[in-house]
Formats: C-alpha cells, structure tokens, sequence
C-alpha cells in the first residue's frame, strides 16, 4: 500500500492532482446539471462521498438552492464532519427561514441533529446538541396536529434519548386519538414517572381502558401512584375492582391496598368476599387481622365490632389468633361488647 501511494506521488505532482480533481467536479456539472442532480444524489451505494461534497460545495458557491444545502449537511453528518454540519445547517436556516417550519423540514433537522450527536465524543458541544434535539422534537409535536405517524416517529425517538416529559406528552395524545390500549397504558405508565398525571388526563385515561387488560405488573405501577402519590382513593378502588373481577391472584401488597380501601369506605360486605375468597389459611388469617387493625387505625369502631364478631371463631384452635380478637373487643372501649366475645369464644373452647 506505501509502495502505490508513493508511486501515484511520484507519477503526478500536487498541481496535476488537484487538476484532476477540478476536471472531474466540471464534468459531473456538465453530465448533472441542476435537473439531473437528484438522480445521482439519491444513487448511495455507487457514488463517491468526498467527490459528491466537493460537487456539492461548488454548486452552494454558484447557485445557493435549498436542497443542495439539506444534501451537503447530510454528507456532512454521516461523513465525520458534524461541526461543518452544524455550520451549515445554522446558514441554511437564517438563508431560508420561510422553508424551515414544516414538518419535512424538522424532521430532516432532527435526524441531522441526532447524526451529529452520536459521531461527537466528549466534545463540549455535545449536551448542547442534545438540547437542540429536544427543542426540535417539542416543535414537531406542536406541528404532528393528528398525524399519527409522525407522533409515533416522535415518541420513538423521545424515548431513545430519554426525554420521558415529551414521550409523556405524545403517548397521551395517541391515547386520547386512537384510543388503543397500548398507548392508554404507556400514557398512564410516562405519566407516573413524571409525577404530572392530573385528576382529568387520569380520568379520561382511565375510561379509555378497560382494567381487566391490564397485565400485573401495570396494575401495580398504577395502583401505588394513585394511592400512595396522588391518594386517589376512588380511582385506586375502581381499578381494583375491576381487576378483581378477572383474578383473585393479586400481589400481598396489592391487596392489602384494596383491603385498606374497603375498610375506608365501609364496605363490609366486600371486605367479607375479599376474605371468602382468600383460600390459604394463613393469608385468610392475615387479612382478617389486617382489616381490624385498619378499622382502629381509621377510628371506624362500628365496622372494628362488625370484624371482630363476624370473625371471633374463624380460628378457635389458634391461641395467638384468639388472643389478637379478645384484645381488639377491648380496644373498641365497650366493655359488655368485649364480654361477649369473650363468652363466645369460651364457649367454643369448652366443648372442645
């Protein structure tokens, strides 16, 4: 290989080589003209990059038209040069301000910015580029309208660089145009990462999906933002609800939620199914417990005395079950109530 290169120097001086070079850019002027360009522009995989850039940067110089300046920034990008990418495309758009608003336009921009982006290494520029990203693809989602194709583009690439407020925003707005699940969930799902899910936004997303669809592990996302984050009480119940209508499998912690909403809103007859249909005798016992305890905690002493009646005997061989409901009938404060709990449970015992 030194040998050639030593060769083709010796054989031709500087000055014939670059005559050489100024031949052939005058001779793709003269076989492409202007209406011919496209042609051999749109040709990748035979045309020669360097010499296309140097045609490219002649034809600017001699007759500045908008294409040329796309084609030359994307040669550019791609071609290890994106500071001279990003010179020019700061020139086409102060040259042509009236072609830059579209949404061709900042599309090519953004694909441009993100070639750039990725051929820098740990230039200075490059968190700035990035923010260019971003700015770009907030303006393209202002000028998506109803677009859905370019929403999904959009969505896409937010996510590849993490801008999780924008993939927010244009799964929502999927959600609300086509109404299909996947985006009501992904909606839902960037909503509570980024912590913005208004009561609105949220109801109008919740009528949009049906919870029975909703896989486990969704559910549970859901489930701990609107309760723990934003106490969405009502919503939280409703989800659940209906998700227990498909499967009595819930995560322990799941339940526990559910079981803490029933109580809340008194819902005994429920609380009653939710242990019905509880099968392990463990978790049974532990629910039972649980329901008492929240109904103290909440100071909902009817519904504690509803509980611990209802459950006194659930398990008479249990010592420390026993124990647990004797000492809640004396923590509701009315002592004859407390009395006769006792008696229930010692009647038990004694025909044992």
């Amino acid at each position: 290989m030194k040998l050639k290169r030593y060769v083709l120097i010796k054989s031709f001086s500087l000055f014939e080589i670059a005559a050489f070079t100024i031949l052939i850019v005058i001779l793709l002027i003269i076989l492409f003209p202007g209406n011919y360009l496209n042609s051999f522009l749109k040709e990748p995989d035979t045309r020669n990059l360097n010499l296309q850039i140097k045609y490219l940067e002649y034809l600017i110089h001699k007759n500045p038209r908008f294409e040329y300046f796309k084609t030359l920034i994307y040669d550019y990008s791609i071609s290890g040069k994106p500071l001279k990418a990003l010179k020019l495309l700061s020139t086409l758009e102060k040259k042509y301000p009236n072609n830059v608003k579209g949404v061709n336009y900042l599309i090519f921009k953004y694909r441009i910015l993100k070639n750039i982006y990725f051929s820098l290494k740990r230039n200075s520029i490059k968190e700035q580029i990035k923010e260019n990203i971003k700015q770009t693809l907030q303006i393209l989602l202002v000028k998506a309208g109803k677009s859905t194709d370019i929403l999904k583009f959009i969505y896409s690439q937010s996510m590849e660089f993490n801008f999780i407020n924008i993939a927010y925003n244009v799964a929502n707005k999927l959600a609300l145009l086509t109404k299909n699940p996947v985006w009501v969930k992904r909606a839902i799902l960037l909503a509570v990462s980024v912590k913005s899910l208004s009561q609105r936004t949220l109801n109008t997303l919740l009528n949009l999906t049906n919870p029975k669809k909703l896989d486990v592990e969704t559910l549970e996302i859901i489930v701990n933002y609107l309760f723990y984050v934003v106490k969405d009480y009502k919503n939280t119940y409703k989800i659940l609800k209906a998700y227990l209508g498909k499967d009595n499998t819930l995560p322990q912690n799941i339940k526990n939620i559910y079981l803490y909403l029933l109580v809340y809103n008194d819902k005994i007859f429920e609380i009653q199914e939710l242990i019905g249909n509880t099968f392990k005798k463990d978790n049974r016992k532990r629910l039972i417990k649980l329901a008492i305890q929240y109904a103290f905690a909440m100071k909902k002493l009817n519904l504690a005395k509803k509980l611990i009646d209802e459950y006194a005997l659930a398990f008479p061989n249990d010592y420390a079950y026993i124990t647990f409901v004797l000492k809640s009938s004396l923590a509701t404060g009315d002592p004859f109530f407390a009395r006769r709990i006792a008696l229930k449970i010692m009647r038990v015992l004694n025909n044992e």
